[in-house]
């Protein structure tokens, strides 16, 4: 057995639990596998200063301050005790991969997600300093074909895979059945009810879901509701979109769910849509869209956009659509099919959870990275 082989893997994550976002809650997952594999790692993140949210798995784990500087001279000390071929675990690119890379290590690992290797505009320096970094890794491990696309066009040396992101089947199954869990949530029984889960960002798309909406003829209009979920910046502009074109009256916003709450939202629902957008001008799109994976785990037929990474998250005919992006009319046609037909939609459903259970587990996931670190 090789020295990389005998040593457990350094996991830098300064995004990581109790911090409850994307990356979070991926390195939370691999963790937790390594883990249940008996390869318990290291894990170096920041110090959570009395933070609350996801709780840390069992394993060691040292903090860094928060600030910036006096945590990069820390990571640095961390690094230089470490043997020089211990696989080191990236989950971005910067600082966690510059550091280890500036310290000598050797087998450094990087994860990218999409927003943080889009293009940059006027910023060379840290363009060449990111470029070097993809290049230097041992591998960067991609969540989609677009988000490879991307390290390709910005670092054309770097040792790229895709690996896509597993999630948590059970987490988002819910035992209710529809009609309970609509009572549970207040949501209205006779009605088809479409479901966004997202924060409330322009690049999230959800004026084309009220654009479709207010296609449909009134009587299939009057037989939808669409929910909501999530908060942010967008929320007065999405309620005045909302109200100029009639359809405000068929929304609900529900604001900020809490993890144990959100699988009743994917309990009660007919259909899940997020229609997201490139926004080259923010640096800002969908690098895979966990959201979907979550929806279809819980049995939820799945609309999205073919945008970003999404066209990994979704395979057309096993739990869901594509549609192009802000393509309010293929949308809407969807939407009178989900009121005439939602049997066929609840069909769908079961294909992507299927799919989920087969190919997007967390031991998946964790096997296939073993496999290319």
């Amino acid at each position: 057995m090789t020295d990389e082989h005998r040593l457990s893997p350094l996991v830098l994550s300064f995004d990581y639990p109790p911090n409850d976002g994307g990356i979070s809650r991926l390195a939370l997952g691999l963790v937790q596998e390594m883990i249940a594999a008996g390869r318990v790692p290291d894990v170096v993140t920041l110090d959570p200063a009395g933070a609350e949210g996801l709780a840390r798995p069992d394993c060691p784990h040292r903090e860094v301050p928060a600030r910036r500087g006096p945590r990069e001279w820390a990571l640095l000390r961390i690094l230089w005790r470490q043997p020089r071929n211990r696989p080191v675990l990236c989950m971005v690119w910067n600082p966690e991969a510059t550091m280890a890379l500036l310290a000598g290590r050797r087998r450094v690992s990087v994860w990218a997600h999409g927003n943080e290797v889009m293009p940059y505009r006027g910023r060379r320096l840290r363009g060449w300093l990111r470029r070097q970094v993809l290049e230097r890794a041992h591998v960067v491990v991609c969540n989609s074909t677009f988000t490879q696309s991307l390290v390709a066009a910005i670092a054309p040396q770097a040792h790229t895979v895709v690996v896509n992101p597993a999630v948590d089947a059970a987490q988002f199954h819910s035992d209710m059945d529809r009609m309970a869990a609509r009572d549970a949530l207040g949501l209205p029984q006779d009605r088809r009810i479409v479901l966004t889960v997202s924060r409330l960002d322009p690049m999230k798309g959800h004026e084309t879901v009220l654009r479709a909406i207010a296609a449909l003829p009134p009587d299939q209009q009057a037989q939808l509701c669409y929910v909501i979920v999530g908060k942010g910046p967008a929320r007065q502009a999405i309620e005045a979109c909302a109200r100029a074109m009639g359809v405000a009256d068929r929304v609900r916003f529900e604001g900020f769910v809490s993890d144990d709450r959100l699988p009743h939202y994917y309990a009660a629902a007919d259909l899940f849509t997020l229609c997201s957008v490139v926004d080259h001008d923010r640096s800002s799109l969908e690098g895979f869209g966990m959201v979907f994976t979550e929806a279809q785990a819980a049995g939820l037929p799945v609309i999205g956009t073919r945008s970003g990474g999404i066209v990994d998250a979704i395979r057309e005919g096993e739990g869901g659509w594509l549609i192009e992006e802000r393509d309010a009319g293929a949308l809407a046609l969807h939407l009178g099919a989900l009121v005439a037909d939602p049997a066929a939609y609840r069909a769908q459903g079961a294909r992507g959870r299927a799919r989920v259970l087969r190919e997007m587990t967390w031991r998946g996931y964790a096997d296939r990275v073993r496999d290319v670190i």
